[in-house]
């Protein structure tokens, strides 16, 4: 049977199927994580450098230059350089840690919405194109676009250990967006 779900409708789904992804992420970062890889918080994710790669091609794939400071997130850092260009001045570590929140929520929701679309184009959401889905937003994402704007260090500069753990972690947020949006689909 083909699946008759909009494009705005599987959008919508995919949001809620998005922001479901983001909770187990979390969940998983806080609670597997430190079982599987060790200690992780939000604030020093992926922070652990590796010192014998500081002169390797792949340390720094930025286009435009650092954008990020030593120990600040992805997420902090993009938070804070759009703090700074719309108020002129530094946001103040509440501000800073409240918007790398939102930045990583807002982002985590509307790649739902992209699933939801994707999928209804597709047919049904699955858990293998859930997973591949959050595959590609590590790879594409973490590993490749996030370097490329100089928000966090190129993929030589941190250890195997975060590679996998940041993969693992883009998984989880991957297969639970798509059951996510497949059960809701499944209601509507």
């Amino acid at each position: 049977m083909k699946n008759k779900t909009k494009p705005w409708k599987g959008f919508v789904l995919g949001m809620v199927g998005g922001a479901l992804g983001v909770i187990a992420m979390d969940y998983y970062q806080a609670k597997l994580s430190p079982v599987l890889f060790g200690t992780h918080s939000e604030e020093n994710m992926g922070n652990d450098t590796n010192p014998a790669t500081a002169n390797e091609p792949l340390r720094s794939l930025t286009l435009v230059g650092q954008q990020h400071r030593e120990n600040e997130s992805s997420t902090a850092a993009l938070g804070r350089l759009m703090y700074s260009w719309a108020t002129g001045h530094e946001p103040d570590d509440e501000t800073k840690s409240t918007l790398s929140n939102a930045i990583h929520w807002v982002y985590g929701i509307l790649q739902g919405g992209v699933y939801g679309i994707a999928r209804t184009k597709a047919g049904a959401p699955d858990l293998l194109g859930g997973s591949a889905f959050g595959t590609g937003l590590w790879l594409f994402g973490d590993e490749l676009a996030v370097p490329m704007l100089g928000l966090q260090d190129g993929p030589a500069a941190y250890s195997r250990q975060t590679h996998l753990n940041r993969a693992a972690m883009h998984l989880v947020y991957g297969t639970v967006t798509a059951l996510a949006t497949r059960l809701l689909q499944a209601l509507v």
